[in-house]
């Protein structure tokens, strides 16, 4: 029976000799080949490289961009005519209401056009009210000359009817009775003619005291826009407000529509971030924003997306939904996170400067145990900020460098010193 046990044990120390001996090759050959792999490998210092571990949870997807602070109302004061700067009553940073002069302006020719339209006014009034008294003469006169006909009409119209009444007792003869009808007859058409007369010369007068009126009314808006003219002269802020610039001096010329001022309320303020264009394709007005302000965060919301990019960004605008610190003014430097929308369970990495939104990269992730790093091709998802969602290539735990290393595109692998 020791017999039997012996042999087993040295059988069992046998094959435990072996398996130790089959792993110690492995691992001495493993170790062999990565050392010769490395000699033959480009070498890049560790110490300057940005390495990332994949982590697997949840993603906000978001977008940071930085911009600043501007006014949400203001006002570009321009001129309304032409004329040269004579006096600036207001500088940067006065407080101004909407009817305060912030500058004067002179032009002679429109001080003379107003004086000039005065005295056409002036002029066409008195003809106007010359007209008038005129024209009501004539109809006064017009009504007496009625008045006479209608007296001697109503005279004529007694005697022919005394006559009638007379004229079977034989006391007049019937030429006298004619002569009175006649008269009578002939007076009322006379009356009728001056009636008609007085309906002709009242349409005439009525006609003639538009003229005139016309002519007045012409005047009148002439001065009007006269005296707009020269009141334009005094240039106003237009809003309450806070000055921001003044662009003129005196003595300089302006011409009618030339901006030579700005004023601007100072409150409320808006957020003004610029957003690289490849993260701007996600942008919606309302999305929520996180804006940083002298270290203090305020939430806010899209309220603009300019259409156009500039300068490879888009202007965004930002209204915020709370009170902003006290201290601060227009072109505070801000920095924003747009929130995009939240993806839950995803792997991760800090976003490499070449990774765009699903798209296919490759990058160099290192092997567990040695100093080598073997480039893999990774499939990108969502952006953020400052992370990239990898929908495949990598598992969580992996170590990856996102430093740029482009320099080494052409490399398959790379030692790290």
């Amino acid at each position: 029976m020791d017999i039997k046990k012996e042999k087993r044990r040295r059988k069992l120390f046998s094959m435990r000799n072996l398996i130790f001996s089959v792993v110690v090759i492995i691992v001495v050959g493993t170790y062999a080949g990565v050392s010769n792999l490395s000699k033959a490998l480009p070498s890049v210092t560790k110490a300057n490289l940005w390495i990332d571990t994949s982590k697997r949870g949840d993603m906000v997807h978001e977008v940071r961009a930085y911009g600043t602070l501007a006014y949400e109302n203001l006002r570009w004061v321009t001129s309304q005519v032409n004329g040269t700067i004579k006096e600036r009553l207001c500088e940067p940073g006065t407080e101004v209401k909407a009817d305060s002069v912030i500058l004067k302006l002179e032009n002679p020719v429109l001080e003379s056009a107003l004086k000039k339209a005065q005295a056409n006014w002036n002029r066409a009034q008195a003809v106007f009210e010359a007209k008038r008294s005129e024209l009501k003469l004539k109809q006064m006169e017009q009504d007496s000359i009625i008045a006479g006909f209608e007296a001697d009409y109503e005279i004529k119209r007694i005697e022919a009817k005394s006559t009638e009444a007379i004229y079977p007792s034989g006391i007049v003869s019937e030429l006298e009775l004619q002569r009175a009808q006649i008269s009578s007859a002939q007076a009322k058409k006379l009356l009728l003619l001056a009636k008609q007369r007085k309906n002709e010369i009242q349409k005439s007068i009525e006609i003639q005291l538009r003229a005139a009126e016309a002519v007045r009314e012409q005047a009148k808006i002439e001065l009007a826009i006269a005296e707009k003219d020269v009141e334009s002269l005094y240039v106003k802020a237009g809003i309450d407000g806070i000055v921001q610039n003044i662009s003129v001096e005196p003595g300089r010329e302006v011409t009618a529509g030339a901006s030579i001022a700005l004023v601007a309320k100072p409150k409320p303020l808006r957020g003004l971030l610029r957003v690289p264009e490849m993260l701007a394709k996600d942008l919606n007005l309302g999305l929520k924003v996180l804006v940083d302000i002298h270290n203090r965060k305020v939430e806010g919301r899209v309220s603009q997306i300019d259409p156009s990019v500039t300068n490879g960004s888009v202007l965004l605008y930002v209204s915020f939904d709370s009170e902003l610190p006290n201290n601060v003014r227009a072109d505070t430097s801000i920095e924003g996170k747009i929130m995009l929308k939240n993806i839950a369970d995803v792997i991760s990495i800090a976003r490499p400067s070449s990774a765009n939104s699903n798209s296919v990269g490759k990058l160099f992730v290192l092997v567990p145990g040695s100093n080598v790093a073997r480039r893999k091709e990774v499939r990108y998802g969502a952006l953020s900020s400052n992370r990239v969602q990898v929908i495949s290539g990598l598992e969580a735990g992996e170590q990856v460098i996102v430093s740029d290393l482009s320099q080494w595109s052409d490399q398959d692998a790379i030692q790290l010193e």
